[in-house]
């Protein structure tokens, strides 16, 4: 295996082309495959390069005992610049955030950071571990690496990430190693890890347990952290009870890939202990505080707002049914006063009859006094008569009309009540959306 050319790039920038040769141009688009040293490289103090990891053994902090895990994509990424006696070695692996699920560039890097002060041995493993039960063959190539302190978990400055159940298993494996100082590396078998043997025996001497003088410090360049995240920067956490419980044990990886305990069921309800903290400070917290009481006030205010508006709706339409009562009183006392003096005509028509009865003297047949009485009964009957009709029709129009203006007023006062009620439930929508809306931004703002 040659060396590569010297590169000024951090970690993350590490990358191959189809051929194997690293490059130092980002693509987060696509994944770091397996790489090897550049052919038409000619510096040979600079060993770089990024391998693919099928399996990795490892041995906890506070337990001690061994646990092994087969995984993918997850790479080991080696740098040691001879001349400069200077080394960084990261494990890296790409999750996918749960609040870019469907952007198609949306994979974040997370690392694990194993600086040179920290590494008391590295040795080379041509085969398999006895103590691990493995399936693969004999030839297997693995890089151990025995440390003074356990890796460093390096996630983005600005934000933690939450990735989804496809990832979320390596995530937690990724902090998980972070409790462990002794880990094994098995790497995936091909061609180019078996030519680089010569750069694996050469790691191996150098931090090896006879050689404690002169040991490689950390790179600076590599192992900036500004640079990471497309400038915006990557930052170390301390897998602390927000992340991971110290005094748990890490769960088992042998076997089959284990699955989320909530791939079952995504509507299950979390625990309170299961439920993830939230990340605000003791300063925001009184602020916070104060915008969820306002939402509450602004809430109680549209509240007490829709109560007197519907009281005020209901004084109105009983005020309208006190006026149709009265109006409705009034027209039938109309109506009473109608055939009351209807009744009285009446009478006085048949008191007439009876006082011609009365005054009848004999006349003579065919004379002409005998014509003139009949003329002037005839002619004040027909009168009375048609005085009594046209009351009867006044007083049938006129209670048609207070029918007809009493319903058509029922109508319109139920037209413009059910207007009122429309306008009214809009009006509260839109002042609740707003307020809602308004709030939210705020706390949005106030937690940024």
């Amino acid at each position: 295996m040659r060396p590569c050319a010297r590169s000024n790039a951090a970690f993350e920038d590490l990358k191959s082309d189809e051929h194997n040769i690293i490059n130092d141009i980002p693509d987060d688009d696509e994944a770091t495959t397996l790489t090897a040293e550049s052919k038409n490289n000619t510096d040979a103090h600079l060993i770089k390069g990024s391998y693919d990891v099928h399996k990795i053994v490892w041995k906890n902090t506070h337990e001690g005992k061994k646990q092994a895990k087969e995984i993918e994509h997850i790479n080991l990424n080696v740098y040691m610049n001879t001349s400069a006696n200077t080394a960084m070695f990261t494990l890296s692996s790409r999750v996918t955030p749960k609040a870019h699920r469907r952007k198609r560039s949306n994979k974040q890097h997370i690392y694990l950071l194993m600086p040179p002060e920290r590494i008391k041995a590295i040795t080379v493993l041509s085969n398999r571990l006895p103590t691990v039960s493995d399936s693969s063959n004999s030839n297997t190539h693995a890089l151990h690496f025995s440390l003074a302190q356990s890796p460093d978990y390096v996630g983005p400055e600005d934000h933690y990430i939450r990735s989804i159940r496809t990832t979320q298993e390596r995530l937690a494996f990724m902090r998980d190693l972070t409790k462990a100082t002794e880990l094994t590396f098995h790497l995936a078998s091909s061609n180019t890890i078996a030519q680089g043997q010569e750069v694996f025996k050469q790691l191996a001497a150098t931090f090896s347990l006879n050689n404690t003088e002169n040991r490689p410090r950390n790179d600076e360049t590599v192992g900036n952290l500004a640079t990471l995240y497309a400038g915006k920067g990557g930052k170390i956490s301390h897998m602390n009870d927000n992340l991971v419980h110290a005094g748990a044990s890490p769960p088992s990886y042998a076997g089959a890939v284990l699955r989320s305990p909530l791939a079952h069921s995504k509507k299950r309800r979390l625990n309170p202990s299961e439920r993830p903290k939230l990340d605000v400070n003791d300063e925001k917290s009184p602020t916070l505080i104060a915008l969820i009481q306002g939402i509450y006030t602004r809430l109680d205010d549209i509240d007490n707002q829709s109560k007197t508006r519907h009281n005020d709706l209901k004084t109105r339409l009983d005020d309208i049914e006190n006026q149709f009562k009265t109006r409705h009183n009034d027209l039938k006392s109309q109506l009473e006063a109608r055939f009351n003096t209807l009744e009285e005509s009446m009478e006085q028509i048949r008191s007439m009859q009876e006082n011609l009865e009365s005054v009848h003297t004999p006349c003579r047949y065919d004379s002409k006094e005998r014509e003139f009485l009949k003329s002037d009964v005839i002619e004040t009957c027909e009168q009375s008569l048609e005085e009594l009709q046209t009351q009867k029709e006044e007083a049938s129009e006129d209670m048609a009309d207070g029918c007809l203006k009493g319903v058509t007023a029922i109508e319109e006062v139920s037209r413009e009540a059910k207007l009122n009620l429309q306008e009214t439930a809009v009006c509260l929508e839109k002042d609740f959306r707003k307020g809602l809306r308004e709030l939210l931004q705020e706390v949005s703002e106030t937690l940024k």
